[in-house]
């Protein structure tokens, strides 16, 4: 018993390691028309942005958008200001300049497409290569287009229903001028957000940050400086994974010590399931090998109710418990009851039809 209870120390005190270095890892603090000058330079996008739910008809000539053309009237559209508040955070990921997005803007619990447009006018020199820097905060994918040309997208777009992933800094080029003067632009973002985004945030939708248009040289510099903030917003999170699966692998070990005690490898596998979250969270955020959600089913269907059921099972093993001898399966029950209602309700949700009535609202333009 002695030994157990060194090793429980041993234990307790790597995820007490673990919950001080998250702690310590202090977040990383902070007229319509638009009139850029660009000269090695760059401009935030603040607005003013017109914005409306719904999507855009489709041009039957041309086969586009009628919403990214620059000739469309949007005047009748939401005005939107992207100035974040001094002090403001991503409760997230704890990056300055948090926006709240479109649910808390008169627009509660909607989900699906919406659109930004806003016009630009940039004096800039022949030849002279602009670009924009796409928001980096956002929920959940967009396509830019200007002047009603599409530049790129952060998605998948390609399936009915678009693919997400983790949000994450974007650089799109603009078209060449090829005569010096003002260069009129029409930006437009078209967003898609799924219905479980607005399930989980208070605040959800569109940007919750504004873009940058600028110098190429500019802007690309800018985008690798995101890329370092959201670096450091997630560095622990490999070195959880590597913790957690250290601790698994010591618990392993111990079998060889004591193969009449079972609990060593209860409690390896839960850190093992640790881990594993940690590596898919540290895939999704840096890479697209992960959609977003892919993430969210493996980890709410099934990582965390058997992480919530092997803590149950170590206690009763370690305790060496025989009442109530219902428990062992009354885990097992609601571990896979957790699993299949958690399932459920993503399917419900992940179901529902693109052209839902909520989401099919659209201004009458």
């Amino acid at each position: 018993m002695a030994r157990r209870f060194l090793v429980l120390f041993c234990l307790l005190s790597g995820i007490g390691c673990i919950r001080w270095a998250q702690a310590k890892a202090a977040p990383v603090q902070p007229g319509n028309t638009t009139i850029v000058t660009i000269g090695q330079s760059s401009a935030r996008l603040y607005g003013p942005w017109k914005f409306t739910v719904g999507d855009s008809p489709i041009d039957p000539v041309t086969h586009k958008p009628l919403w990214a053309e620059p000739g469309f009237d949007d005047s009748k559209w939401e005005t939107v200001d992207l100035t974040p508040a001094e002090g403001s955070i991503d409760p997230t990921a704890g990056l300055a300049g948090y926006v709240p997005g479109w649910t808390a803007k008169g627009h509660a619990g909607y989900w699906g497409y919406a659109w930004y447009r806003i016009r630009l006018r940039a004096n800039v020199k022949p030849g002279e290569k602009l670009a924009v820097g796409g928001p980096s905060d956002v929920d959940d994918a967009y396509q830019l287009m200007a002047n009603g040309v599409l530049l790129g997208s952060f998605g998948d777009f390609s399936r009915r229903r678009p693919t997400i992933f983790y949000t994450r800094p974007m650089i799109f080029q603009l078209p060449q001028q090829d005569v010096e003067g003002p260069a009129s632009v029409v930006l437009a973002f078209r967003f898609w957000m799924e219905p479980t985004t607005a399930m989980q945030q208070p605040d959800a939708g569109g940007m919750h940050n504004a873009p940058l248009l600028g110098d190429a040289g500019t802007v690309a510099a800018a985008y690798q400086s995101q890329w370092v903030e959201l670096s450091r917003a997630y560095a622990t999170t490999p070195i959880f994974a590597f913790l957690y699966l250290l601790l698994a692998l010591t618990a392993f070990s111990l079998v060889f010590f004591d193969r009449s005690d079972p609990v060593y490898l209860w409690i390896g596998g839960v850190y093992l399931l640790a881990a594993t979250s940690s590596v898919l969270l540290t895939l999704a955020v840096w890479t697209q090998a992960l959609s977003g959600e892919a993430g969210n089913v493996v980890t709410d269907i099934f990582l965390t109710p058997l992480t919530s059921s092997g803590w149950t099972m170590i206690w009763w093993v370690w305790f060496r418990l025989r009442r109530p001898a219902w428990l062992p399966g009354a885990v097992v029950a609601l571990g896979a009851l957790l699993a299949l209602s958690t399932a459920l309700g993503d399917g419900r949700q992940l179901k529902l039809p693109i052209d839902d009535k909520q989401n099919s609202r659209s201004n009458d333009n």
